[in-house]
């Protein structure tokens, strides 16, 4: 029998799907979006934010904990479908359909820079790997050379950090490709093309060494945490779906692969609990960039 497929993506380009696919994730007792509020209250202190970019907004998941501080609010999501979940969600914000990679240059060429908070949660690994290869339903394509590739996404990361303005933020939530969730994860999209550069973990990499070179040359601050967390899912099928849908993309050679069922089905079945609940071990890294000297580091008085 033919196993049906969801349609190629679907997870991030409809908000329902992504709304049921989507699992809790927790981190040190608290999900990750409590987290996220736990960050601005802690940055922000109480005061109201003047602009605020969120990138790769979906459906305005996270962007809710903080929206109502926010005085001007602009979401960006490459899915139509997204962006119209988002429009709704906040009706005051402008919501942009754009490819990522291109969102920095367009909002330039708008006036609508800088912000004093630039958000990216979960999101920003798919933009910059698209810098190298792109997917859609009919395979995996190259686009770049490495040193190519490279180049595209510092001019992606440069655009992000120029539109930020002076004190201002770049915040985001990063998964972690050694958690036990993502290796495997990793193992299974091999089968159709090896990841560039330094496989799954590349974007990360890209992501932190351009942050740390920014904060060599002066223009900011870079923080980063590593947090160990957990998955909670309520079922074996509602988690062979988040791995289907969320991490494989409803990508039909992949899915329909009776080696692929069978690599998932030994994965979980190691972390179903007496409840029928399956708890996956996951990871993230909660990254932060204030733009700032390096005389932002010292006490007030000492500025």
């Amino acid at each position: 029998m033919t196993k049906d497929i969801d349609p190629f993506n679907v997870g991030y380009r409809d908000p329902e799907t992504y709304d049921d696919m989507l699992p809790p994730h927790f981190y040190a007792g608290k999900e990750d979006i409590r987290l996220v509020a736990d960050w601005i209250e802690d940055h922000f202190d109480g005061r109201r934010i003047p602009r605020a970019l969120d990138i790769g907004c979906g459906n305005g998941r996270s962007t809710e904990v903080f929206a109502s501080r926010v005085d001007t609010l602009v979401g960006a999501d490459k899915s139509d479908g997204m962006i119209a979940a988002f429009a709704q969600r906040f009706p005051d914000a402008r919501a942009v359909a754009c490819d990522t990679e291109n969102l920095p240059a367009l909002l330039r060429s708008q006036s609508e820079a800088p912000f004093d908070l630039v958000t990216a949660f979960w999101s920003l690994s798919y933009p910059i790997l698209e810098c190298f290869e792109e997917l859609d339903a009919t395979g995996v394509h190259v686009v770049s050379d490495e040193s190519a590739g490279r180049r595209r996404v510092t001019a992606f990361l440069d655009g992000i950090i120029d539109s930020i303005a002076d004190g201002g933020y770049f915040f985001g939530q990063f998964f972690d490709a050694e958690s036990a969730e993502q290796r495997v994860v990793t193992e299974l999209w091999e089968t159709i093309a090896p990841f560039p550069g330094t496989g799954r973990g590349f974007s990360w990499d890209l992501l932190r060494q351009h942050l740390l070179t920014k904060e060599r040359e002066g223009e900011g601050r870079f923080t980063t945490t590593r947090l160990p967390g957990a998955v909670l899912i309520d079922s074996l099928d509602k988690a062979r779906r988040w791995f289907e849908v969320g991490h494989l993309n409803s990508y039909a050679p992949l899915v329909s692969a009776p080696s692929t069922t069978a690599r998932i089905n030994e994965f979980l079945e190691g972390f179903v609990r007496a409840d029928g609940s399956v708890l996956l071990p996951s990871g993230m890294h909660m990254f932060s960039f204030e733009k700032s000297g390096i005389s932002g580091a010292l006490p007030r008085p000492l500025q």
